[in-house]
């Protein structure tokens, strides 16, 4: 569900299917009506969205008054949050898709922060730094760590070429 020049497409859905040999679903372009459909019709096993294809393609699927089929459909690895509401519609029609939050930047070349896939995916939280990512910071504007909560800036720390763009 990432259009080819997104980093999220490129790093977190293609390269790894490629390294290890799996199969990729092309398809024209993305229809939140037809979402599970296209998904169970491809064998899609596992797929990577944010927030609002979610919410359009389980409002969509839900609106049909029929169960959602999801076929082969078993993790999906999302970024951005769904609403309370949103998220017990999910659950209630989609019990067996496993949800993983994921987070990464156009500066980096891989997941920034991931919850551990052994941990129950909690919805709140984006998680503790991937490997390969030394370490991340939330600061304020001055460059100081900011309390729980707060908002910020995330900086994070890799190798340049490796984990981060070269020249970050």
């Amino acid at each position: 569900c990432s259009p080819f020049f997104h980093t999220n497409a490129q790093m977190y859905c293609y390269m790894p299917a490629l390294i290890l040999g799996a199969s990729i679903s092309i398809v024209p372009g993305f229809s939140a009506s037809r979402y599970f459909d296209v998904a169970r019709f491809t064998g899609v096993t596992v797929s990577s969205m944010v927030a609002s294809p979610m919410r359009m393609a389980l409002h969509r699927a839900t609106e049909e008054g029929r169960a959602i089929d999801p076929g082969a459909l078993r993790l999906i690895q999302y970024g951005q949050q769904l609403s309370s509401a949103d998220w017990a519609l999910w659950d209630r029609h989609l019990p067996q898709v496993e949800m993983r939050q994921v987070y990464g930047q156009t500066e980096t070349v891989s997941i920034v922060l991931a919850g551990a896939p052994w941990e129950a995916d909690d919805r709140r939280t984006i998680g503790r730094p991937a490997l390969g990512i030394d370490a991340v910071k939330l600061v304020d504007e001055t460059g100081r760590a900011v309390d729980t909560g707060a908002p910020g800036e995330l900086l994070v720390r890799g190798e340049p070429g490796r984990t981060l763009m070269r020249g970050y």
